[in-house]
C-alpha cells in the first residue's frame, strides 16, 4: 500500500462535520507523512527502521541527522504531526484535533513533508544523499 493514500482518506474525513472524523483526518495525515518517510528511508536508502513503536522516533532521528537541510527540516516538521496524532488518539478531552482548521493544517504539513522526501529519492539527488545514511543501514550478515 502507498501511504500517500492516507492523505486522500484524510482529505475526505476533514469535510465530515464530526469530531471522530476530524481526529481521524489528523491521524491519517500523520501516517501518510510517516509512512512515506519510513518507506523511503528503508527502501531507497537501506536504513534500518524497527517494526515497533520506536520507529516513529527513529524516522525523525534519521532525517534530522542525515546532513541534508531539506530532509533535516522534514524530520523536524514530522514532530508536530506526530504530537497531533497522539493527541487525537489518546487525549479525548482535548478538542484541538476536532478543529477543521487543525485537521487541514495536519494534511498540508503532511503534503509538505512528503514532497521533500519524494524529491530526495529522485536521481541524481538520491545518489548524492545515499552515503549520508550509512550509519543507519541494515547490518549485512
Amino acid at each position: 500500500m502507498d501511504p500517500r493514500d492516507y492523505l486522500r482518506v484524510a482529505a475526505t474525513l476533514v469535510h465530515v462535520d464530526d469530531p471522530a472524523h476530524r481526529r481521524s483526518a489528523v491521524q491519517r495525515a500523520y501516517y501518510a507523512a510517516y509512512g512515506v518517510a519510513a518507506l523511503a528511508l528503508s527502501g531507497k536508502f537501506g536504513c534500518e527502521i524497527p517494526s515497533s513503536g520506536e520507529s516513529h522516533g527513529r524516522v525523525r532521528q534519521i532525517l534530522q541527522d542525515c546532513g541534508d537541510p531539506a530532509l533535516e527540516l522534514a524530520g523536524d516538521l514530522l514532530k508536530d504531526p506526530y504530537d497531533w496524532r497522539v493527541t487525537a488518539d489518546y487525549e479525548h478531552h482535548d478538542p484541538a484535533p476536532e478543529s477543521p482548521a487543525n485537521a487541514r493544517d495536519a494534511i498540508e504539513l503532511a503534503e509538505r513533508i512528503i514532497r521533500v522526501v519524494d524529491q530526495a529519492t529522485e536521481e541524481p539527488r538520491r545518489a548524492r544523499l545515499s552515503p549520508r545514511f550509512k550509519q543507519w543501514r541494515r547490518k549485512k550478515k
